[in-house]
Order: C-alpha cells, then structure tokens, then sequence
C-alpha cells in the first residue's frame, strides 16, 4: 500500500476529470473521493502494479 499526497490549487471540474482520467479509465464517485480499482468492469489503471487508487478531496 502506498499512500501519496498532493496538494494542488483549486482545479476545475474539468481539469480534474483530465487528471483522473490520465490515471484510471473508470472512477467510481463518492462525496469527498473518487475510486478506481480493476476489479471495476472496464477500469484500467494507467499505473502499473497498481490495482486500486483512491482519491481523497481534501480541504
């Protein structure tokens, strides 16, 4: 298990969607995170070895 931190201005919805996109195909949506795990039909992560990712929207 990893766990990375990454602190960022505020994103548009748009640019957000573009960075999440760039790491997973399919995101599962929650109110304050996003998930993607390959046991998703049709998600690929983009990141090798990885298997799930879970995006916390942290304020």
């Amino acid at each position: 298990m990893y766990r990375t931190l990454l602190e960022v201005d505020i994103l548009s919805k748009a640019k957000l969607k573009m960075m999440l996109n760039s790491i997973a195909s399919k995101w599962q949506v929650h109110p304050d995170e996003y998930l993607a795990s390959k046991t998703m039909d049709d998600c690929k992560i983009h990141i090798p070895n990885l298997y799930m990712i879970i995006v916390n929207l942290a304020d």
